[in-house]
């Protein structure tokens, strides 16, 4: 469903000659167009999962696992075996995932940045592990890093399109995790895979990298009214942004990695995996980093940023409170002045 046709697709799918691709539905045209200058058309994610929940009907009976994601999606090659390996008693396999929204409350760059580690191979993590921890919640999972159990899926009625908000007052665009918190609600059994890296969410800081590009983190936050974590750059795309923008920099930070799995085609893990990063220099400053945390709360933080989050916010209540409290006084006395005149 897009305002414009994917015209190779069917030749994509006829070269690889496996009959378990298939094309379900195609809606092209304008009025399928996804955005609406920068932001999404209204009803484009609610008609997306409700043709998704019709295509989830026609899946054979048979079939015990239920994957949906994005095309812009990368799976590593263990993905699939982790999930029938791990799923034995469970009704959801949850994957960690590389994520531009991963700490998205913590400082722009640093957020992606390993713990200081002696170059060896092997995993390196960061405060909130390997990459984003999928806590099968609204704002800590994401579409494509839930394999669900087809049968329970379909015995019990569920669907991606039922309207949900989870008292959040979130529209269809967050579906997805707000099913997650439903399942669990539901006594759905989770299994998580914490050890490994085997979804990429595109785009990410890791997957940037992977290809030979540069990360933007400097508008993460409320300051630019971006929700969108940040962004892949090419190098002549910085190179240009800081040519031209005196608040920016570039900083080289050791991002985290599970140093085995990886999602890339053609790429090996390295042992001390970099990428440069453009980010604001007042990124410490409250209208920035700030800004960040008021706009996602404590409810996006990582479980690590968590206690920043809220003394952040305690903090800027309390100023604002104190501010308030500043112009009332004022108020009255200029009051009282004039009535003395």
């Amino acid at each position: 469903m897009d305002g414009q046709p994917f015209e190779s697709l069917h030749h994509i799918l006829r070269d690889l000659n496996d009959e378990r691709i298939w094309v379900f539905a195609e809606w092209v045209g304008p009025e399928y167009a996804a955005r609406v200058g920068t932001d999404w058309s209204p009803n484009y994610h609610g008609m997306l999962y409700n043709l998704t929940d019709d295509a989830i009907q026609m899946c054979d009976r048979r079939t015990e696992w239920l994957l949906v994601t994005n095309g812009d999606n990368e799976y590593a090659d263990s993905f699939f075996a982790t999930a029938a390996s791990q799923g034995a008693d469970a009704d959801i396999v949850a994957f960690d995932f590389y994520s531009r929204f991963q700490r998205i409350t913590a400082p722009s760059c640093e957020r992606f940045a390993a713990a200081a580690a002696p170059p060896l191979a092997g995993p390196r993590p960061g405060p909130g592990g390997l990459c984003k921890a999928n806590r099968l919640r609204w704002c800590h999972t994401d579409l494509g890093a839930n394999v669900l159990r087809r049968s329970r899926f379909y015995d019990e009625g569920r669907s991606f399109g039922l309207q949900r908000s989870g008292g959040l007052g979130l529209g269809p665009a967050h579906a997805d995790g707000l099913l997650a918190q439903e399942l669990v609600q539901a006594g759905w059994r989770v299994k998580r895979v914490a050890d490994g890296c085997h979804f990429s969410h595109a785009p990410n800081p890791q997957a940037c990298a992977w290809g030979g590009g540069i990360w933007d983190d400097r508008e993460v936050g409320a300051a630019a009214g971006s929700s969108q974590g940040g962004d892949c750059l090419t190098p002549e795309q910085a190179r240009w942004v800081m040519d031209n923008d005196p608040n920016a920099e570039q900083v080289e930070i050791s991002l985290t990695q599970d140093g085995a799995v990886h999602a890339y085609e053609g790429v090996r893990p390295v042992a001390d995996f970099r990428v440069s990063c453009l980010r604001r220099k007042d990124f410490a400053s409250a209208h920035v980093w700030g800004a960040a945390i008021d706009w996602y709360s404590e409810y996006c933080a990582d479980d690590v940023d968590v206690a920043v989050a809220r003394n952040w916010r305690a903090q800027s209540a309390r100023a604002r409170a104190e501010y308030e409290e500043q112009q009332r006084l004022a108020a009255q006395e200029k009051t009282a002045t004039k009535e003395e005149l």
